[in-house]
């Protein structure tokens, strides 16, 4: 089997289409008409998981953070670099499931809703539900270039030419359209678009989740529940859970502090998430909001095995490993 029949795999439920403008969810690394020989499912590519991955004769490394976030411009010595020559020099491919991931219906946060018991789940963050009609012009030279790149984002067009010029009508996700111009404006200087409208989809997609329990109940009982979800031992937590009786409940594994203010907004009783700061904190004692936090990396390891379960169902003959490296981050 070829690992690029993995991607488009895993694009059947966490679209690359829908990941956020800011990220980098899809391939990093690597060749995808390779052959695989093992598959290393990780929440972060670091040095010992290439070095499992090299170990355990896995050739496609599967992480949910994406190895690349912002563009490299040189290969030196520094730690990056190195990665990436040791993953070329093991034929090793990257593929990040990201914030593709985070809006899927397998991805974690309805994971953890899904453990809590929540119904009536809808997203915190709805922007990416919308589509956004454009229209580009490109000169004709470049036309192949701008459908190889229309293809690879997914996007939906149709192409009128006109003498030296071609208008592109297309419509794709708007969280996308920021990504699609720049990627034109490098094809072309001279090409252009624009946005001409908005249409919503029938199914929200966004960041983050919101959803009542069957009935409420007490904060200090939930976070012994959370400390088996996440498989932890500490809990941060804002001081006001003690007394809180809670029904509606938002999640959002990761970096949460974004949409702090949204869950409050929405009318949630206890917000649920990683990295908040000293003021986040503050404001939820001024809110009456309950926050409860486990670190970045255990409110999201349920990645691996998630994933791992999803390649299994595609193909139970497949070599598919869990990543034993631990988190970057200490209590001590």
């Amino acid at each position: 089997m070829k690992i690029r029949e993995i991607i488009e795999y895993i694009n059947t439920f966490a679209n690359e289409k829908y990941q956020y403008p800011w990220d980098n969810t899809g391939l990093q690394v690597g060749d995808p008409d390779s052959d695989i020989t093992g598959i290393l499912v990780c929440l972060d590519c670091l040095e010992d998981v290439v070095d499992e991955a090299i170990k355990n004769n896995c050739n496609l490394i599967i992480s949910h953070h994406p190895m690349l976030f912002s563009g490299v411009k040189r290969i030196s010595d520094d730690y990056k670099s190195n990665l990436i020559k040791k993953l070329i020099r093991n034929d090793i491919t990257v593929y990040s499931s990201h914030t593709a991931f985070d809006v899927c219906e397998s991805g974690m946060n309805n994971y953890v809703a899904s453990a809590l018991g929540l119904k009536n789940i809808r997203p915190l963050d709805d922007l990416s539900d919308m589509k956004c009609f454009f229209t580009a012009c490109v000169d004709i030279a470049d036309l192949p270039r701008t459908e190889d790149m229309l293809r690879e984002m997914n996007v939906e067009y149709n192409i009128f030419e006109s003498g030296t010029k071609a208008v592109v009508d297309g419509v794709t996700f708007r969280s996308l359209f920021g990504k699609i111009s720049s990627k034109l404006a490098k094809i072309s200087s001279d090409a252009s678009i624009t946005s001409s409208g908005i249409s919503s989809t029938t199914s929200p997609v966004g960041l983050g989740i919101i959803g009542e329990l069957p009935e409420k109940r007490p904060a200090s009982e939930l976070t012994w529940e959370l400390k088996k979800i996440f498989e932890c031992t500490t809990l941060r937590a804002s001081r006001n859970y003690k007394d809180k009786k809670v029904k509606t409940i938002a999640v959002c594994t990761g970096s949460g502090s974004d949409y702090l203010k949204a869950s409050m907004r929405m009318g949630a009783d206890m917000y649920i998430c990683a990295d908040l700061k000293w003021n986040d904190f503050l404001t939820c004692e001024e809110s009456g909001l309950a926050a409860v936090c486990p670190t970045h990396f255990e409110s999201e390891k349920s990645f691996i095995s998630i994933m791992a379960s999803k390649l299994k169902e595609f193909n139970a003959s497949l070599s598919i490993l869990k990543s034993k490296s631990e988190d970057v981050e200490s209590f001590l």
